[in-house]
């Protein structure tokens, strides 16, 4: 029979051998700090100063090898990264606000009747003044200003019996600006004849100015003037005639009598006369 101390004693073994132990901490010997030499090679050269240390790409600078670098905005550089890869979007730009305001301006401006009347020839007419009484207060009403430069001017002196007539031609343009600074362009030409330069250039201004107002903002004639008789009768029977026969003149003899005849007929205006003076100088240079 086995003991029973001996039972116990191999009890007590199996206890200690399931309880687990710590481990041993092993005995590390203390570093002693290393003692100061004098400076090396590279520091006596550079006088006595140490050596600056080169820190290489890609070293740790605090945020580990891939971790973010310092003093960097994390919005700033996702911005930087969309604008370099053109996923930008653009916002899509607003319609321009002159488009948007003619049509309004001329519905309110409406027709523009023909108020004036030519004495002489006894027809009507729209000038200037009516475009500019009519247009401009809803051109200022919607804010919108407008800008006339000259594009082109030139005066030509006829001679015309014993009276000089100057024929001046020219052409601008209109600039429309809306508030936002968008703008469109009219443009037109005139011509004036006066038996003096600055009236033939006002003639020829004003011409031009009505009708870029009037074509420029598309401004309609009153219906009830669109079949003008006064239209008909605007050119009498001798100013018909005269035309006729300076267009059919042969000879350059020829269209000089005619226009001496003009000059001193009591049958025409003097606007009359210098139209007329100015055809015969046109079919005069293109006779040989």
């Amino acid at each position: 029979m086995t003991n029973v101390n001996d039972l116990l004693a191999e009890v007590e073994e199996g206890i200690e051998m399931a309880e687990p132990t710590e481990p041993k901490k092993k005995k590390t010997a203390k570093k002693k700090p290393a003692k100061r030499k004098g400076p090396d090679k590279a520091s006596k050269a550079n006088g006595g100063e140490p050596t600056p240390v080169e820190v290489k790409e890609g070293a740790d600078s605090g945020g580990g090898k891939d971790g973010p670098e310092k003093g960097i905005d994390k919005p700033a550089a996702r911005a930087a990264d969309i604008i370099e890869q053109g996923v930008t979007k653009m916002a899509p730009e607003a319609p321009k606000l002159i488009f948007q305001l003619l049509p309004i301006v001329t519905a309110e401006i409406g027709a523009i009747r023909k108020e004036q009347q030519n004495s002489h020839q006894k027809y009507r007419y729209r000038g200037i003044d009516d475009a500019l009484n009519q247009i401009s207060p809803v051109l200022c009403k919607h804010g919108i200003c407008t800008e006339v430069q000259v594009l082109d001017h030139v005066v030509a002196s006829l001679e015309g019996g014993s009276k000089v007539i100057y024929h001046a031609t020219l052409s601008l343009q209109v600039r429309f600006f809306a508030p936002d600074g968008s703008s469109v362009l009219s443009r037109a030409a005139g011509e004036g004849l006066s038996h003096a330069d600055d009236k033939a250039t006002a003639k020829a201004m004003s011409g031009a100015m009505k009708y870029a107002l009037y074509f420029g903002l598309m401004i309609p004639v009153d219906r009830d003037e669109l079949a003008d008789p006064d239209k008909e009768a605007a050119e009498s029977e001798a100013v018909t005639t005269a035309k006729r026969l300076i267009q059919q003149a042969d000879t350059k003899q020829r269209v000089k009598e005619l226009v001496k005849r003009v000059q001193e007929s009591a049958a025409f205006t003097d606007e009359q006369k210098a139209a007329l003076t100015f055809q015969a100088e046109t079919k005069s240079s293109e006779l040989k």
